[in-house]
Parts: C-alpha cells; sequence; structure tokens
C-alpha cells in the first residue's frame, strides 16, 4: 500500500488514532519543493510526455525566465506548477501566442492568486486605500480586460465548434 497526501497528511498520521497503521509504514517519504532547475525539468518532461517538442518543434516556446518566473510563482510546489502552467498554456492558446515569456507567466499568476480571493487589507477594507493602489487597480483592469477577451475568444471558438454540426471536431 502506497500513501500520498499533502503536508497535513504528516499530522493526521501522528495522531495516536493512526497508531495501528503507523506500525505497519516500512518507509515514509517528505517530498520537498522543488528548485528553479528541477522546476524546468519538470515542466518540459511533463511536455515532452504530451509531444512538446515531437518533430524538433517546441511550440509554444518557453523563454528561460519564463520557467524562473514559474517556480518563483509556485514555490516549486509540483501541484501549484501544474495549476499555474495549465492557466498559462491555456491563456496562450487561446490568445494564440507561441511564445511564453516571464511576462506572461507573472500576469497569469496574478490572475491565479485573484481568483482564489486574497482578502483585502484594512486599510482597503475601510476606503482608505494605501499609496500605490491607483497602480494596483489599474494592473487589475488590465487583467480582467486580458480575461475577458480570452473569454469571448473561447467562446468564439466553441460557437464556432458548435455552427459546424460535426461535434466540434475537425
Amino acid at each position: 500500500t502506497l500513501l500520498l497526501g499533502q503536508p497535513q497528511f504528516r499530522a493526521t498520521m501522528a495522531s495516536p488514532d493512526m497508531e495501528q497503521l503507523r506500525q505497519r509504514v516500512l518507509a515514509s517519504y517528505h517530498l520537498g519543493p522543488l528548485d528553479e532547475e528541477e522546476t524546468r525539468a519538470y515542466i518540459s518532461h511533463r511536455l515532452a510526455r504530451v509531444g512538446w517538442g515531437a518533430y524538433g518543434t517546441h511550440d509554444p516556446e518557453i523563454e528561460d525566465a519564463a520557467f524562473a518566473a514559474l517556480h518563483a510563482a509556485t514555490g516549486g510546489i509540483p501541484r501549484r506548477i501544474n495549476t499555474l502552467m495549465g492557466r498559462v498554456l491555456l491563456g496562450a492558446a487561446l490568445a494564440e501566442q507561441h511564445r511564453i515569456d516571464a511576462a506572461l507567466v507573472e500576469e497569469t499568476a496574478q490572475e491565479w492568486r485573484q481568483d482564489l480571493g486574497t482578502a483585502p487589507t484594512p486599510e482597503e477594507a475601510s476606503g482608505t486605500l494605501p499609496a500605490g493602489t491607483g497602480e494596483r487597480l489599474a494592473r487589475l483592469e488590465a487583467g480582467f480586460a486580458r480575461q475577458e477577451r480570452i473569454f469571448r475568444r473561447l467562446l468564439a471558438l466553441l460557437s464556432g465548434a458548435e455552427g459546424r454540426g460535426d461535434g466540434g471536431e475537425a
């Protein structure tokens, strides 16, 4: 039997109720976050498994700085890498971009954090906004405008697939 879990699983296993199970565990291992080089190798491996790089082409092309930005935004945690990279690839595909750079990763990571629902600061909640909020709001508005463009593109693609009457397959 192989048991996998998030870090909280260790606390569950340490509880007195799990004594009988712990006695039967032969080995355990904690996988920590990946470093920047491992993050790059992890992403490249996952993409290669689905055909990225086949026939000598890497589309989309991922800049070195994008790999660094992915690591910085995810802390090297594979589950987070998977989620953010999926969002980056989706955004790039919908925008018909063939090059992923650090700016795209950082923009997508910011949108991801917003989607997770970060709580407002006390100043924001009270209506007394801290310095720099105007810039932050401008970035938020730009992010929402980008998301709207992506959703409109996705809807247009879906509408075109439905309109062909063939179940959407090309």
